[in-house]
């Protein structure tokens, strides 16, 4: 899978460094991804929350 834009090296440069990543590297990776998806999850609790709040702050104004 290449791209006009990159030139093959830095396909075949990656490739390596994903070959030679190892089983820890690739547990952590996990790990974060887990965790960022997990606090995107809470940012969006968040901002449909604070949506709220300021809907009903704007009702409620005099």
């Amino acid at each position: 899978m290449q791209s006009a834009r990159y030139p093959q090296c830095n396909f075949l440069r990656l490739e390596v460094q994903v070959r030679c990543m190892e089983a820890s590297g690739v547990k952590r990776l996990k790990k974060l991804e887990e965790e960022n998806a997990e606090l995107q999850k809470m940012f969006a609790d968040v901002s449909l929350e604070e949506n709220a709040i300021k809907e009903l702050v704007a009702k409620k104004s005099w």
